[in-house]
């Protein structure tokens, strides 16, 4: 696991879904890219504030290149993002390994990192 960008902070413009109407762009700091099935990686986040979807209020994201760039660009560049919700029973952390079970497919965005705390 490699977590070089911790508490780092970092805004997410939503494009899916399209019927979202929450505030945008979502705000996150960072926990660091953590491992997951089948050799995948994924960033996690920490939402700043949280986010209600379907039955229950998410506080972490995990988000995961959607095209074929490697997971080191999305904790350093502006980056089209699969936007994953933690179910708030599996909650991770820095050293965990997320599961798709423990995960619910959300989104697409574009994650930039916050440069000089602004949005």
């Amino acid at each position: 696991m490699t977590n070089n960008n911790q508490n780092n902070k970092y805004c997410i413009e939503i494009y899916e879904p399209e019927d979202y109407n929450g505030p945008i762009p979502l705000c996150a700091n960072s926990i660091g890219i953590i491992d997951g099935p089948e050799r995948t990686k994924a960033f996690l986040l920490e939402l700043i504030d949280p986010l209600t979807i379907e039955a229950f209020t998410c506080t972490q994201l995990v988000v995961r290149p959607r095209h074929d760039d490697p997971i080191e660009r999305v904790a350093s560049s502006p980056c089209t993002v699969v936007i994953y919700c933690v179910n708030p029973d599996c909650a991770l952390d820095a050293g965990s390994e997320y599961k798709f079970t423990g995960i619910v497919n959300w989104g697409i965005g574009k994650i930039r990192p916050v440069e000089n705390g602004n949005p």
